[in-house]
């Protein structure tokens, strides 16, 4: 549900409320939901995305989230100190830099199979851009921290071709000290 990387045109629609955002498009025959949502009392962002494949055919998809964390004052003096690894089913991304940010972990999650991620940006994105990162490409991601590199957090599972009809996967970012 990035911003249109495929280069065609399509509309969305999107509904705002209080702790929540709701956004809709289609693409490819694919119709993609998400709802993001931020409870009041947890510090947690809850991204739940829907697809629904109308074409009715077998459809090959790769899905990555990504996000550039910060864990501290700005982004510049953190992005080659924040060490990102995976914990079973959980990527956690932690600063290294300032002791005042160090007791806190970013912890992103997914109710689909965590099977690569990688912590950094330049191998992500490689000699294109974030809007077309070579990364879509990779068979899987370099399952490294990326210290002392641009930051990115990003994970994916591997490409599958199945039946798609609707699926719901659950997408968790939370910190914790």
């Amino acid at each position: 549900m990035s911003e249109n990387i495929n280069k065609q045109e399509q509309d969305y629609y999107l509904t705002y409320g209080f702790g929540y955002v709701n956004l809709k498009t289609l693409s490819n025959d694919i119709l993609q939901e998400i709802d993001i949502f931020v409870p009041r009392e947890d510090g947690v962002k809850i991204n739940i995305l829907k697809l629904k494949n109308l074409a009715g055919k077998k459809r090959k998809l790769k899905l990555i989230y990504y996000i550039k964390p910060v864990l501290g004052e700005d982004e510049a003096s953190t992005s080659g100190y924040i060490k990102v690894g995976k914990e079973g089913n959980i990527v956690t991304a932690q600063n290294l830099y300032t002791n005042l940010f160090r007791e806190y972990v970013a912890y992103i999650s997914s109710s689909e199979n965590v099977k690569s991620y990688t912590g950094d940006k330049e191998f992500f994105v490689g000699s294109k851009t974030l809007r077309e990162p070579e990364g879509m490409d990779k068979v899987s991601l370099d399952n490294r921290s990326g210290l002392r590199k641009t930051k990115l957090c990003c994970y994916g599972n591997r490409d599958r071709a199945r039946e798609l009809r609707e699926q719901r996967n659950l997408f968790n970012i939370w910190t914790r000290k």
